[in-house]
């Protein structure tokens, strides 16, 4: 009887340990935990509420970039929330740290950006605006950006204003090497007005610009970078904003990590969120995509 209850034991343990192993094999592999990741961006992600005059949520951000020369941050230029989340987190950013100069991937226009923050009377800013809108093609969220950060401005003293400086950059005719050609003159734009101001660098860049092994990514004292990604939810149509602290997604990496051992026989070295995000990034679920609308008189 003995026996038998033995071998029963040993059974259900063989078979408990091949339904672990099959359930493992089945959905921890590096393909599905990537699927599963958003799910984990949603459960310790902390929701942003821009303009709502609290900026607790950035609390760590401004923290850990406090003394940074350049914040670089990488966005999707044609998403209205990227520019809503901007305008709160440069607010936010500069209680604590003194950010003198915006930096934008912006290929036309740059000289009107600049008359832009630089104007100091409403209908002269709304003037240069409407011009911007119809010498360029931007989405209207970027103009309504410019048009908030000129506002802004009016709100602080001259030494606390902010400024936009020109930058040459490379043409986009071949996607992958101009991006990183122009993540470099970007950086180095940023690195020179640090240098000559005296005051932190504010980057707004392409996501493309910013991919692993861009200067923009290279994380250290003197750069603090941001990423933002952009989710489609499958349950809900709500749009929302959260901001995501890398370090809590231990969990997930030691499984990535399993999964890519256990089906390459190599463990994965850096983690998968080390390689793929910064300290710190933003999810925007359900974004809402905007073009440009023309000015009366401007062609279709």
């Amino acid at each position: 009887m003995k026996r038998k209850t033995r071998l029963k034991t040993i059974l259900c343990f063989l078979l408990a340990v091949l339904l672990v192993q099959g359930a493992f094999s089945l959905f921890c592999t590096t393909e599905m935990l990537e699927k599963l990741l958003p799910l984990c961006f949603s459960a310790i992600g902390e929701r942003v509420t821009p303009n709502d005059n609290s900026y607790t949520e950035y609390y760590d951000i401004r923290r850990s970039s406090s003394g940074a020369d350049v914040i670089a941050v990488g966005i999707d230029f044609s998403c209205a929330e990227s520019y809503t989340l901007m305008t709160d987190l440069i607010v936010s950013i500069k209680h604590t740290t003194d950010v003198g100069t915006v930096l934008f991937d912006t290929d036309e226009g740059q000289d009107m950006i600049v008359k832009i923050l630089s104007s100091s009377a409403g209908y002269e800013r709304g003037s240069y605006i409407e011009q911007l809108r119809r010498d360029t093609e931007y989405s209207d969220a970027f103009y309504s950006f410019l048009a908030a950060l000129g506002e802004l401005n009016d709100k602080y003293p001259p030494q606390r204003r902010l400024s936009c400086r020109v930058v040459d950059l490379p043409a986009r005719s071949d996607e992958e090497a101009s991006a990183a050609a122009r993540a470099s003159a970007l950086y180095e734009a940023a690195q020179k007005a640090a240098a000559g101001t005296g005051r932190a660098v504010f980057v707004i860049a392409d996501t493309a610009d910013m991919d692993d092994g861009s200067p923009l990514r290279a994380e250290s004292e003197e750069l603090f970078p941001l990423l933002c990604l952009y989710r489609s939810a499958y349950i809900g149509d709500e749009t929302s904003i959260c901001v995501v602290d890398r370090s809590r997604l231990s969990f997930f990496d030691r499984m990535y990590s399993a999964a890519s051992t256990h089906s390459t026989g190599v463990r994965m070295t850096p983690h998968y969120s080390e390689e793929h995000l910064t300290a710190y990034f933003f999810v925007i679920r359900n974004p809402s995509y905007v073009q440009h609308t023309p000015c009366d008189g401007e062609d279709e």
